[in-house]
């Protein structure tokens, strides 16, 4: 995902709202670095059952139409009660 961003190939990142403080550090000033927009789901789990997974913590989408209507689906990172840092 990190190389497919650098390379200016994603659409949207999807993270999960129950990433911790380390993941979300480790992807997210990358993906602002590389002007990629950022949404967050409810959890791990459900971000994971949505691509027929295990958990997945984050998940980057190529397709500019699917990401679309994802993008109009999920509220963006940095706002609500999941993006704040847990002490």
């Amino acid at each position: 995902m990190k190389e497919a961003a650098r390379r200016g190939e994603l659409s949207v990142v999807v993270l999960a709202g129950d990433a911790t403080g380390n993941a979300r550090d480790r992807v997210l000033p990358l993906l602002r670095a590389c002007g990629v927009p950022v949404v967050r789901c409810e959890s791990a789990e459900a971000l994971g059952r949505a691509a027929g997974r295990g958990r997945l913590v984050v998940v980057g989408l190529r397709d500019a139409g699917f990401a679309g209507r994802v993008r109009a689906a999920l509220p963006p990172v940095g706002t609500g009660e999941a993006t704040k840092r847990k002490t």
